[in-house]
């Protein structure tokens, strides 16, 4: 009877082991399946942001602007954007995208504008993943077109040349860009008439809204640009024109030129939305300053014998005695 039951219950005893090891390998399964899901995929290194393209700068002609700046130096762009705005159509801090893909290079020839026209450039740095970073502000105005040569009448070689007007002086391509220390880098283009004779620059500014003042009166040198150390309010916008000087006469204003000190963070905005502001990153925070320098400290001991008046003996930090 016993060998009997034995053998009834000795097919559970080879199903059972069967059972369970299929059980752990189902779970097992379903365990790593899960850790598979819920485990993140590292995102491609090509994520990260590229640097801001730094100092935008602009020049123009009566047909054309051409743009220039500093690559982004952290990653390799594949393209750049171009963005522009005419402050006498557009509405208040809109920009359109006049070049989504300018290429890699560091120059953009703008050949859209219209002579006497101001105009607001911005460049936009582009990874290869699409993500983007906005440049500073740049002015930039197309002068007039040049008219036809005026036909001039021989003068007589007893009577003496007229002296040069104001307006002979005039100088053209007035730029101005953010420097990469602070402040603002004016340039332009000496007068073709006598440029030789300039000898010196009148600078004037705007700030925001306000009427535009003389900055310097005599720069006291014919070098064709000048940078205003004093132009450091963050978000501000300073506008400039520059006279020329010679002797006693002044040259008519330049056109304008306009600049915005960025904010010290960089939004990724499009053509539509309000402008963001750059920064560099791993810059130290604003306002940071290291601290003080350490100084060694003395000690003094004070004594008295009974032969002497009170002396002082001083010791520093290794112990010798001054």
């Amino acid at each position: 009877m016993i060998a009997s039951r034995r053998l009834a219950a000795l097919p559970l005893l080879l199903i059972v082991p069967a059972v369970l090891c299929a059980s752990l390998r189902f779970v097992s399964w379903v365990v790593q399946a899960r850790t598979q899901e819920e485990t993140p995929t590292p995102a491609p290194t090509g994520d990260n942001p590229p640097a801001v393209p730094m100092n935008l700068q602009a020049s123009a002609v009566h047909d054309s602007v051409t743009l220039t700046w500093t690559a982004s130096t952290d990653q390799t762009v594949p393209h750049y954007a171009i963005l522009r705005r005419n402050p006498d159509v557009d509405a208040s801090q809109v920009f359109h995208v006049i070049e989504s893909d300018a290429g890699p290079g560091t120059s953009y020839t703008d050949s859209t504008v219209s002579a006497s026209t101001g105009y607001i450039y911005r460049v936009r740095a582009v990874s290869p993943t699409g993500v983007r970073r906005l440049s500073g502000y740049v002015q930039a105005g197309a002068p007039a077109a040049p008219g036809p040569t005026p036909t001039t009448t021989p003068t007589s070689t007893s009577e003496p040349e007229p002296e040069s007007t104001p307006a002979d002086l005039a100088l053209s391509n007035l730029t101005a860009a953010v420097a990469a220390v602070g402040g603002v880098i004016l340039s332009w283009t000496a007068p073709t008439e006598d440029a030789a004779s300039v000898t010196g620059y009148e600078i004037l500014r705007a700030v925001g809204e306000g009427e535009i003042a003389t900055l310097v009166a005599d720069t006291a040198s014919n070098a064709t640009s000048y940078t205003d150390t004093t132009a450091t309010g963050v978000g501000e916008t300073y506008a400039y024109q520059v006279k020329a000087i010679r002797g006693e006469n002044r040259s008519q204003a330049s056109g304008q030129a306009e600049v915005q000190i960025p904010n010290d963070t960089d939004d990724q905005v499009s053509q539509e939305e309000e402008p963001g502001k750059a920064t560099t990153p791993g810059a130290p925070a604003r306002g940071w300053r290291p601290p003080p320098p350490q100084l060694p400290r003395f000690r003094s001991t004070h004594w008295k014998t009974s032969s002497r008046t009170t002396g002082c003996t001083s010791r520093d930090p290794t112990g010798t005695e001054t």
